[in-house]
């Protein structure tokens, strides 16, 4: 039972984590596509930075692996296109706002990405 009250005080504690204006910023620009690495590299001792840059490098894989297959149907990568624009922005916003959106997918793969240790 202890462990279950420290879990969720330590969930707390990094919810309620004030976030700068700069990681904002730094994170809402990250998940433009070519941007995606600034996060991770410029602040590595920032949670809500590399949350988002892994997040954001994990989409940009993914979208890039899937933008291949839309080159096979033109109608599949038009609409592909408008709904990978429609999901970086609302992660950009989302970022913007100082939420930590979980992208469905993307963001269990990016918590699997841990290279600090």
């Amino acid at each position: 039972m202890p462990e279950e009250n420290t879990t969720s005080a330590q969930t707390k504690m990094q919810d309620t984590t004030v976030v700068t204006k700069g990681e904002k910023l730094l994170s809402g620009f990250g998940y433009i596509p070519f941007l995606c690495v600034l996060p991770l590299a410029l602040r590595q001792n920032s949670a809500y930075c590399q949350f988002h840059g892994k997040q954001s490098l994990v989409l940009v894989i993914f979208f890039f692996v899937i933008s291949w297959i839309g080159w096979m149907s033109h109608a599949f990568g038009m609409l592909f296109g408008i709904v990978q624009f429609v999901v970086i922005i609302f992660a950009a916003m989302q970022a913007l706002k100082g939420n930590k959106w979980k992208i469905p997918f993307v963001s269990q793969v990016a918590e699997k990405l841990d290279w600090n240790e």
